[in-house]
């Protein structure tokens, strides 16, 4: 294994003398001396390495890309445990995933909608910060909630809401949120709109977790290669699709966007469909490619060491 140093990020074009280095570790055919030239050759198969890893495919030898290059997760003992780690969740799963069922990857930062196998819908999804994690569990998702009130949960009312309140007690109000007191508990909400948290529509699936699928105003960050920034839910992209398929033909898009602005309403799924939050850092494609996703919680290394404990 070819090791590459570390160095400043390389784009197309650019002169670096670890540049015979990466070819030879990608197998490329040896330029005469003195060239150090990053070409379209090595910036393409860095891509195709990206690809791979689950990094965003640009090409760009930056410093995630190095790491992944030299930091030994592309040895077989470790690909080897992490396989086995991935085996080991997918043996959580239930059997009987559903004939048509809703996946989230929360490694690949993806949702997909299944009929039969076939995936009929994907798109981008956001995901929990590293230490506000999207729970990994199944469930089965019930209703569609059209212009959501968001109920601030009880975390970010502890750490965030109730310390700017002692000092200033319409801190609350002044930003736009309602705050309801019932003796001596107190709660606070934000009212449907476009600046709510949650957007224009929420995806629910009741469960002990408090989590669910949502819009949210924050587009930009779809942009994103790596889009873990939430609070533990999953924010979903082109979320208006997402409800046309999982609602059916009585709803289509033009039908639930009337509603947008209107008065907080539920809409009840045709047909229960089962969800299921997954932790899939490896995956073979159609095409036999086995394609690997960061391992952004951990989680690995954790069942890696509980399946070496149980040896």
């Amino acid at each position: 294994m070819v090791r590459v140093p570390k160095g400043p990020a390389l784009r197309l074009g650019m002169q670096d003398e670890r540049v015979p280095l990466i070819r030879a570790r990608f197998g490329l055919d040896v330029t005469p001396d003195g060239d150090h030239t990053y070409d379209e050759k090595v910036a393409a198969a860095v891509a195709d390495f990206q690809r791979e890893h689950g990094l965003a495919a640009d090409g760009i030898l930056g410093a995630q890309t190095l790491a992944a290059l030299g930091g030994g997760v592309t040895t077989s003992g470790r690909l080897e445990a992490d396989i086995l780690a991935n085996m080991e969740r997918w043996r959580w799963l239930p059997a009987d995933l559903g004939d048509r069922h809703i996946s989230v990857n929360i490694p690949a930062y993806m949702v997909r909608v299944l009929d039969r196998g076939e995936v009929i819908h994907e798109a981008r999804v956001i995901v929990g910060k590293p230490e506000t994690p999207t729970p990994v569990f199944s469930d089965v998702m019930r209703h569609v909630v059209v212009n959501p009130y968001w109920n601030v949960p009880p975390s970010i009312l502890r750490n965030e809401f109730l310390p700017r309140m002692a000092q200033d007690p319409d801190y609350a109000a002044r930003r736009g949120y309602e705050v309801i007191r019932r003796g001596n508990s107190i709660s606070i909400r934000q009212p449907p709109g476009e600046r709510n948290a949650l957007g224009h529509i929420k995806f629910m699936f009741p469960n002990q977790h408090a989590v669910y699928l949502h819009d949210t105003p924050s587009r930009s960050l779809f942009k994103r290669g790596e889009r873990a920034f939430s609070h533990g839910c999953v924010r979903v992209d082109d979320p208006f699709t997402f409800a046309e398929i999982v609602l059916g033909e009585a709803w289509p898009q033009s039908r639930m966007k009337k509603l947008i602005g209107k008065s907080e309403r539920l809409v009840r799924l045709p047909e229960l469909i089962p969800i299921h939050l997954t932790y899939f850092t490896l995956v073979v494609t159609d095409e036999g490619k086995l394609v690997r996703y960061p391992d952004i919680y951990s989680h690995d290394q954790r069942v890696a060491a509980a399946l070496r404990d149980l040896h």
